[in-house]
């Protein structure tokens, strides 16, 4: 975010083998009032009960 370091993420659950739950995923607070970017890249490897690598970004919330 903003330039800085990754941040790695790991989507998978108990749950993703067989549904596509929305989850909510926290990527930074506190941050300072004004424009921000976000770079958002899909590692090489997965969690190891996973088959592949997705992502769908349905929604995006700023406080």
């Amino acid at each position: 975010m903003d330039g800085g370091e990754a941040i790695r993420l790991d989507g998978f659950t108990i749950h993703s083998p067989g549904l596509h739950l929305p989850t909510v995923m926290m990527l930074a607070d506190e941050l300072d009032h004004g424009a921000h970017t976000v770079r958002v890249r899909i590692a090489d490897d997965h969690h190891s009960k996973s088959v592949g690598h997705a992502i769908r970004i349905t929604h995006v919330l700023l406080n």
